[in-house]
């Protein structure tokens, strides 16, 4: 075999692994959208709670555990939630809450603490958000 044949196998071959490769990258991400789509459509059904609501709409997770939603809103990774924290999770610390009324960001904070704070000290630690997801505690909707 000559040099230049030897040559236009191999870029023969380097090709046609190449465009099976994008080929099946490309069928992978067509999957992953739809998969994707049809987890959206499942959150924005009525029967989503707020939290699979919140996490798809504010941060495009669609999927996630309760440690690792109490995480990501544990602004100062003190493993407690505050009432400061609780408000900005339902976004009443955002520029465009401002019209928001004390009376309305109080009841959000109450609601969430009758929830989660069992032991009444007025934040929700990351024990009493487990115990209570597992017993079936939901972040309430507010509207």
């Amino acid at each position: 075999m000559h040099f230049p044949t030897i040559l236009r196998s191999i870029t023969t071959l380097l090709l046609t692994l190449t465009t099976s490769s994008v080929t099946a990258h490309g069928a992978h991400n067509q999957q992953q959208q739809q998969q994707q789509q049809q987890q959206q459509q499942a959150i924005q059904t009525d029967d989503a709670d707020w939290a699979t609501r919140h996490m798809a709409e504010e941060h495009h997770i669609s999927s996630f555990d309760p440690a690792s939603f109490f995480t990501l809103h544990d602004y100062d990774s003190s493993r407690t939630w505050t009432a400061d924290e609780i408000r900005r999770t339902y976004g009443l610390d955002d520029e465009s809450a401002r019209s928001v009324s004390q009376e309305k960001r109080d009841e959000v904070v109450r609601g969430v603490l009758g929830v989660f704070d069992r032991d009444g000290d007025g934040v929700v630690s990351r024990g009493e958000w487990m115990e209570g997801w597992a017993r079936g505690g939901r972040m309430p909707d507010f509207g």
